[in-house]
């Protein structure tokens, strides 16, 4: 039986080899960059990791909270926080810098596999499905949001296998309800990974089932993928809450400007000098950089998605739809009559959204299934003795143009910062363990051998080493604005980790970690109110004795009052459950 099903799946198994070799040759800069860091974001990010791996691991706890972050802020309820993901499970297992690092050829092997999945489902032959798999995943457009390390994208990865079992529930009656159900855990995990990802592919999703009921001329379409939602948000539900409880307390509205003109849609698409550093001939007409740009994909496959026009207009109208409302939301505000976009950001947490050009991972979706038509197209109409190896060679050009772009722009960039050390600190630092210590280090980071400086390839922070070292940060880089109330060792008003406010009686700490600090107050002479040093945060609660209570907001801290000898247990618990804990 198993000897059958190897010789019946034999295609499926030789190219999933051949994706997962295409995916680590493509990753390959990053795999072998040793110790090094990241540049950019990917101080931030790490640290997020790097914290939640400290919970786990050092205390066996739920990352619910990071005491290392701003001062002290939630972490499973931030929405770029990816807990529960393939990353963090790699992050345990190998630590954080190296788990990370795996984590983007696992995705690129799973985005470029699904792909491949999908066309086949699209009833593409072989080559055409491997060249859809490799514009898909190779582009320009992952590699350089991945190079400044914005792995919230690597979301992106499970959507094909998001359209692949909502499409075999609509053309498959066998399953239907099963191949739903996977639908929405693809689409689940994408939120979990990066919540991005999913907002930018739901309205685009919409938008093409609403064409497919309107060809089919029934409700089964979107039928479908109302039970697909409803199952996203079940099992979201955990974190979405508590994500739209963190943003309703400290909301982010932006109205920004953004969007392609077709003199920058044009560039990024064919021009293969796309550099983080580069000065563009775009001049005032390109919002953010190129790392919320890049869509590099060549003059070739361009050719091949004209071609697979011919072909969508006459049998896959519904791809070709989803394609143009992809890119209509693409040109973001560059037309303000005609936008899109504008009309979007009118909706509840779409207000917060910014940069339109991130469609464009729609946008890719769409581009690459047309292209693989448009191969398929050229193929049948070429002697069959030479079809596979005239395949063969345009997908080989097409993946060296993309790695020589995706690599030599970004990716061979993004971990070329040498894994610093403990030095004299510039900045205000504080130690949220039971003993402070100073944070000693120099922000002034060296960079690899045979690299230039140039503050494109600088982290935007020195939080992952700070967590690496048990410290936490006061000053930094965050999207959603936290107040930070907390004090830093070096700063004026700094009275340690916890203290009494009139200072009436004696703290000592009897337990710490991330979730939990016990803290024991004695000799007390009257009314006082005990403060942790952390950020105040509603869903911090209060253990004495058998009594629970709610924490009070002290000048934006922790705190709570007291007024005889106990052991006060805070606790932070997210969904309110009324346990005693165990220490």
């Amino acid at each position: 039986m198993m000897r059958t099903f190897i010789l019946k799946h034999s295609a499926l198994f030789i190219y999933g080899i051949i994706i997962l070799f295409l995916s680590f040759i493509f990753v390959s800069p990053i795999l072998l960059s040793g110790n090094n860091i990241g540049i950019q974001d990917w101080d931030q990010q790490l640290a997020y990791l790097e914290s939640a791996r400290v919970s786990v691991v050092n205390y066996l706890q739920f990352p619910f909270w990071s005491p290392y972050h701003c001062g002290g802020m939630p972490n499973f309820a931030n929405p770029q926080s990816n807990i529960v993901s393939i990353t963090f499970l790699l992050v345990l297992v190998f630590g954080t810098l190296e788990g990370a690092k795996i984590s983007l050829l696992i995705h690129y092997f799973i985005g470029a596999f699904g792909f491949y999945l999908l066309a086949k489902h699209y009833r593409l032959d072989d080559i055409s499905s491997l060249l859809s798999a490799v514009i898909f995943a190779f582009s320009g457009i992952l590699s350089s949001a991945l190079g400044v390390g914005m792995i919230s994208f690597l979301a992106i990865s499970y959507i094909p296998f998001v359209l692949l079992f909502y499409s075999k529930a609509l053309d498959v009656k066998k399953y239907r309800k099963l191949n739903l159900l996977v639908s929405s855990l693809f689409l689940a995990l994408s939120f979990y990974t990066g919540y991005q990802i999913p907002m930018i592919f739901l309205p685009v999703f919409l938008a093409f089932v609403v064409f497919k009921s309107l060809e089919a001329k029934n409700l089964k379409p979107l039928l479908n993928f109302t039970t697909i939602f409803m199952l996203f948000l079940i099992l979201s539900l955990p974190k979405l809450l508590l994500s739209i409880q963190l943003l309703s307390s400290f909301p982010r509205l932006i109205s920004d400007q953004s969007g392609y003109s077709l003199q920058n849609l044009v560039y990024f698409l064919f021009y293969p000098n796309q550099s983080y550093i580069n000065n563009l001939p775009l001049g005032s007409s390109i919002s953010y950089g190129m790392d919320e740009n890049s869509l590099f994909v060549g003059i070739i496959p361009f050719m091949f998605f004209i071609l697979g026009i011919f072909y969508a207009v006459k049998k896959q109208k519904i791809i070709l739809a989803a394609l143009f409302a992809s890119f209509w939301l693409m040109l973001g505000n560059t037309i303000p009559s005609l936008s899109l976009w504008s009309l979007l950001k009118m909706l509840p947490f779409y207000d917060f959204s910014r940069v339109a050009q991130r469609f464009r991972f729609d946008f890719i979706i769409f581009f690459a299934l047309i292209s693989g038509f448009g191969l398929s197209y050229f193929i049948e109409r070429i002697p069959t003795r030479f079809k596979g190896a005239i395949g063969t060679v345009i997908i080989i050009i097409v993946f060296v143009n993309l790695y020589l772009v995706g690599n030599d722009s970004f990716l061979s960039k993004a971990f070329v910062i040498l894994n610093p050390g403990l030095k004299q600190p510039t900045k205000s630092f504080y130690s949220l363990t039971s003993f402070p210590v100073d944070y000693l280090y120099d922000p002034s980071v060296k960079l690899a051998k045979n690299f230039y400086y140039n503050a494109a390839f600088m982290p935007w922070g020195t939080e992952y080493t700070a967590v690496r070292d048990n410290i936490g940060t006061i000053k930094c880089y965050e999207p959603i604005p936290v107040l930070e109330s907390a004090k830093g060792k070096e700063e004026k008003g700094y009275r340690g980790e916890y203290y009494l406010v009139a200072n009436k009686g004696r703290v000592d700490i009897q337990y710490w970690s991330p979730n939990r600090i016990v803290l024991k107050v004695s000799r007390i002479s009257g009314k006082d109110i005990l403060v942790l040093n952390q950020n105040y945060d509603s869903n911090w609660s209060v253990v004495t004795g058998t009594r629970f209570d709610r924490s009070i907001n002290y000048r934006g801290l922790v705190s709570f009052p007291v007024d005889k000898p106990s052991v006060v247990i805070f606790d932070y618990n997210p969904f309110n459950l009324n346990v005693l804990p165990k220490i």
